[in-house]
């Protein structure tokens, strides 16, 4: 997985300043960087980070069970 970002090409703030690649093996691993960034940024707080990723991970695992159970018809 991974996301490109030309040279001044985000819209809320100048940069980056040259064209760059972000790469994640597993969308866990995206999940993980994205919330490590809200504390670099000052949007978390340390004390709810970390809980906050394994709640979500957890709703996540849950809603895909739910939808494969979708996709297989064993519940309408």
């Amino acid at each position: 997985m991974e996301a490109a970002f030309p040279a001044g090409g985000l819209l809320f703030e100048d940069g980056p300043t040259e064209d760059i690649t972000l790469q994640w093996a597993t969308y866990f691993d995206a999940s993980d960087q994205a919330g490590i960034s809200r504390l670099f940024g000052g949007i978390h707080v340390p004390a709810d980070d970390f809980e906050g990723r394994k709640i979500g991970s957890q709703c996540g695992k849950e809603a895909w069970a739910l939808a494969l159970r979708y996709f297989d018809g064993s519940i309408r």
